[in-house]
């Protein structure tokens, strides 16, 4: 506290906010995560299968001059995710430290 964008990022959150849970054709999963104060605009967010594995990997802009932004992932349907079972999505987001705040949550095939 009161170190300015000296400060580590705190830890974000995920939140999924469409109602599927898995991509299928025609409908995709939605994932929010709001901006831990400190942190620049922009997060990253990654796709691992249950390896490990990177999927994907995407950067997300939120609205630069608001307190409170939020970046959001759209994970699409691709026909390679219907071998799987399981991902790991992540979230990072970072400032002039090399130590980023970071989460991740699983996602499971029903």
């Amino acid at each position: 506290p009161g170190r300015g964008i000296c400060s580590y990022p705190a830890t974000p959150e995920i939140t999924p906010i469409s109602q599927n849970k898995w991509p299928t054709k025609g409908k995709t999963v939605v994932f929010r995560s709001k901006r831990p104060y400190n942190s620049r605009y922009e997060a990253t967010w990654s796709v691992f299968d249950k390896n490990d594995n990177l999927i994907e990997e995407k950067k997300s802009n939120c609205d630069k001059g608001v307190l409170e932004g939020y970046s959001e992932y759209t994970l699409k349907y691709q026909k390679r995710l219907s071998k799987l079972d399981k991902l790991k999505i992540k979230v990072e987001w970072e400032n002039v430290h090399t130590t980023k705040g970071q989460n991740s949550t699983d996602i499971f095939k029903d």
